[in-house]
Order: C-alpha cells, then sequence, then structure tokens
C-alpha cells in the first residue's frame, strides 16, 4: 500500500468515508497488485560495500562507553568503514565531553558531529527524553552505503567483515544476534 494514501486512510474523520477508502483501496491492491521485494531474502539485495557505524558521545559514563566502543571498534573492524561520534546539543541538558575525549576519539579516527536534539530543547527537558539522541544520529550524512546506530555501552568483540543481513533496508540487533 502507497504510505500517502495510508495517511489518507487513517487521517479521515467521517467513518464511512474512511470505510468506503479502505474498500476501494483494498480493491485496488487485489485488482492491480504490485510486485513486492521480499527483503528477507539476503540474495534479492545489493552487497553493502561500506559501513558507517554512529554513537553518541555525552558527558557522563556514555563518554567512557564512547571511547571503549571506538576502540573495540577500530581493533575489530575488517571491512571499508568510518567511525562516527555524535555529540549532542544542548548541552545545559546533554553536557559537553571532555576535550581530552574528544582528541582521543580524533586520533584514532572517529569524525566528530554535533548534532542538536530539538525534541529536548523546545519542551520535554528531562534526563528520560536523552533516548531520542538515536534518531538524530540517523540524520548524519556519510558517504557510506549503511549507517548503523550503536548504543554507546556496546563493544565489539570479534572481527566484523562485513555482514549479508546488513543489506536489509532496516534491521534490529535482536535479529542478528538470534543465530
Amino acid at each position: 500500500m502507497d504510505f500517502t494514501l495510508a495517511l489518507g486512510i487513517t487521517g479521515c474523520s467521517d467513518p464511512g468515508t474512511q470505510k468506503s477508502l479502505f474498500s476501494r483501496t483494498i480493491a485496488k491492491m487485489i485488482s492491480n497488485p504490485q510486485p513486492i521485494t521480499d527483503f528477507t531474502d539476503v540474495s534479492a539485495c545489493k552487497p553493502v560495500r561500506s559501513y558507517a557505524f554512529i554513537f553518541v558521545c555525552q558527558e557522563g559514563n556514555l563518554e567512557i562507553g564512547s571511547l571503549l566502543l571506538a576502540a573495540s571498534l577500530k581493533r575489530f573492524l575488517k571491512c571499508d568503514y568510518e567511525l562516527i561520534a555524535a555529540v549532542p546539543s544542548p548541552t545545559d541538558i546533554m553536557g559537553t565531553p571532555n576535550e581530552l575525549t574528544k582528541t582521543i576519539l580524533a586520533e584514532i579516527g572517529v569524525r566528530i558531529v554535533n548534532i542538536h536534539n530539538t525534541l529536548v530543547s523546545t519542551t520535554r527537558r528531562r534526563k528520560y527524553h536523552l533516548i531520542t539522541n538515536k534518531m538524530y544520529c540517523l540524520r548524519v550524512p556519510t558517504s557510506a552505503e549503511k549507517l548503523i546506530f550503536m548504543d554507546s555501552d556496546y563493544l565489539c568483540y570479534q572481527e566484523f567483515h562485513g555482514e549479508s543481513r546488513f543489506t536489509i533496508p532496516f534491521i534490529h540487533y535482536r535479529t542478528l544476534f538470534a543465530v
């Protein structure tokens, strides 16, 4: 189903019109089926040639974790990759990573970018809203074919040469480690 059409159906305030639109949409889908790409069939997807691994680096425990994560990735990645540390703002809520942390990250080849969390900076100013930093990481531009977000409390502890399941457009880590 076309995403725009789905929004039109759910955004309709009149239940009769909504039901009619839904019926017409289903009829259209049945009468004019579109080819579906099965992204679970990895052989149908093109291989990933380059990866970008991004993580949040902010003051406190995540700062220490980001250093350990970056070092472990640097040690075990055996593919074409880029490492990116996202430093969130506003700094009055997120804090600022130590200059030594930024220097160490830069020395091991981590690109440091600033992200601005507008959700936290406007009306939501509590610590539990910090989880939204993850979605801003996915907006960071990169030339890599696949952008992978990693929590700063993760470590890479074995060689990574690439993974065929990363050819799927979106994948959750539990899918990767369900083997």
